[in-house]
Parts: C-alpha cells; structure tokens; sequence
C-alpha cells in the first residue's frame, strides 16, 4: 500500500510540475506577441513549437469571436484549464496518495 501511495504522490507532483512549467511556457509565449521580435530567433521558435500544437486545437473548438478579434483569448483558456489540472485534480492525486500512508 505504501508503494501506491508513494506512486500518486509522485504522479500528482510531477504532473503539477510539468504543468506549471507549461503555464510559464505559454506567459511567456503571450508577452512575447507585445515586442517586436524576429520570427526566427531560436527562444521564439521553441515557444511556438511548444505552443502553436495546443493554440491550434483550442481554437478549433472555442468561439471564433473569442480568437479572432484584436485579442487572443487562447492563452488566457489554456492558463484556466491547466490552473484547474493542478489545483482540482493533481492535488487531489497528492491528496489521496497521501491519505493513504
């Protein structure tokens, strides 16, 4: 039973790691859009390989009005959903694995 636990707490911290880090990935891919910077800086294009995959697959689903106007509320919508992974359901993962020690 310890092994379990000691296995959804690690799940439950990795997971609320690796989805922070991709919150600060897509902040930074957001500010970066403010300045005038060359499409083919290397930071530039690893922010957008990082982020255009998941941006594309919001948009699809999400409003056009939302998207398609002066403001892109794509980042905004991923920051949401990935606040909501790690607060509802990664901490809960913690929760239960260490609840069960």
């Amino acid at each position: 039973m310890i092994v379990l636990s000691n296995f959804l707490v690690a799940t439950g911290s990795l997971l609320k790691t690796v989805t922070g880090l991709y919150m600060l990935v897509v902040i930074a891919s957001a500010v970066i859009t403010w300045f005038p910077v060359h499409p083919w800086h290397p930071a530039v294009r690893i922010l957008r390989g990082l982020t255009d995959p998941v941006y594309e697959r919001v948009r699809k689903v999400m409003p056009q009005a939302l998207w398609n106007t002066g403001i892109d509320f794509t980042p905004f919508l991923i920051i949401l959903v990935l606040w909501f992974l790690n607060g509802a359901i990664f901490q809960s993962l913690i929760d239960v694995g260490l609840r069960m020690r």
